[in-house]
């Protein structure tokens, strides 16, 4: 006869509650047995359903199929694992796109949306948005971190999928990632930046304004090559980045780009050859 299990724990009421569903779904089954059936250590599947700790995703998926468990009672758990994660973190927060009108404000909205969602891995997130190409790990790191922004709507919706927002809200976070970003309805995207990238392409190196800015630059741009054009040579795109963002401003009628593309290096607009 196996050992009586510890009462499960409820000081989070969610987090115990999908300790409970786990428990349920376990049905008499040994933690051994589930760890045969799983590759997950048993000491892992034990703490999953014991309600001290929110478990991973996909420790929960294989604890359920080991348990031969319906997709209803599977989207149940996942629920439960969101709220439990949400609660870690002092619940949900109220956040709306129309309150949204600076860059400040969305990066606090964009924050929030990804707390509201449970506080996904970056790799969850990843596949939620469609994979690498269109939400690269790297870019939800600096998201999350407020050192840049998304860098275009395609980039936001996939940013909004990550965190699981209901596709019929996508269209008033689009305009809200407009406001923020000072722009209007009108003005030109990095999708529509093909002309400067043309002429990046046509740019000679200059090897002393390369050293001059560094190899921070050419770090920081990349988040611009994984929306203009895969491949870039970033050692261009570095020595060319004053003339890249003149065209830039050129093409959009704003200064949007320069704040961007200076936000992306991690300089001041003044260090790229521009007016603050």
């Amino acid at each position: 006869m196996g050992r009586t299990e510890n009462p499960i724990n409820y000081e989070l009421p969610t987090r115990g509650r999908l300790a409970e569903l786990l428990r349920a779904e376990k049905a008499g089954r040994t933690y051994d047995e589930l760890a045969t059936l799983t590759g997950v250590s048993p000491a892992t599947l034990k703490r999953a359903a014991s309600g001290k700790v929110v478990p991973a995703e996909k420790v929960i998926d294989a604890f359920l199929e080991a348990c031969g468990s319906g997709s209803r009672t599977v989207r149940t758990a996942k629920s439960l694992r969101v709220q439990a994660r949400r609660d870690e973190r002092g619940g949900p927060i109220r956040v709306l796109a129309t309150t949204v009108n600076t860059g400040d404000a969305l990066a606090d909205a964009l924050e929030a949306l990804y707390r509201n969602a449970g506080a996904p891995t970056y790799r969850e997130m990843q596949k939620s948005a469609g994979g690498a190409y269109l939400l690269p790990l790297s870019s939800i790191s600096r998201i999350l971190g407020r050192k840049m922004l998304p860098v275009d709507e395609q980039q936001l919706v996939a940013f909004l999928r990550g965190c699981r927002v209901p596709q019929r809200e996508h269209g008033e976070w689009v305009e809200a990632w407009r406001r923020g970003m000072g722009l209007s309805s009108s003005l030109i995207d990095f999708r529509k930046l093909k002309p400067v990238i043309d002429a990046i392409q046509r740019l000679s190196a200059d090897a002393r304004r390369f050293d001059a800015l560094g190899a921070g630059v050419a770090a920081g741009v990349l988040p611009l090559l994984e929306v203009a054009e895969k491949g870039m040579d970033t050692s261009r795109l570095a020595a060319g980045i004053a003339p890249v963002v003149a065209a830039a401003e050129q093409l959009s009628r704003s200064r949007w780009a320069a704040a961007q593309l200076a936000s992306h290096c991690e300089l001041p607009p003044e260090a790229l050859g521009t007016a603050a």
